[in-house]
């Protein structure tokens, strides 16, 4: 959200919904997760979410972020417009 949309980031970690198979979760978190090289580089990591309520339609309010930066990743935030109390 910082990246995207210029909103603070309160925390160190960045919440993330997995939609990859068990194995490629499992080898992004080795990689970013917390008390990874890069979040001892960067003071950020990722962090699975382990509940979540997601809006039905969701995925229509998604932006890809830095869209053509990367060959075989896509990362994806929520329109902060789009949210509305209560419609996490």
């Amino acid at each position: 959200m910082t990246m995207l949309y210029g909103l603070d980031r309160p925390t160190s970690d960045v919440d993330v919904l997995p939609v990859a198979s068990d194995k490629t979760i499992q080898n992004i978190m080795e990689l970013a997760g917390e008390g990874s090289w890069l979040h001892k580089k960067h003071h950020v990591y990722l962090q699975i979410v382990g509940v979540a309520t997601v809006p039905i339609d969701y995925d229509t309010r998604l932006t890809e972020m830095f869209p053509g930066s990367f060959t075989r990743l896509r990362l994806y935030a929520l329109d902060p417009s789009s949210i509305r109390l209560g419609s996490l």
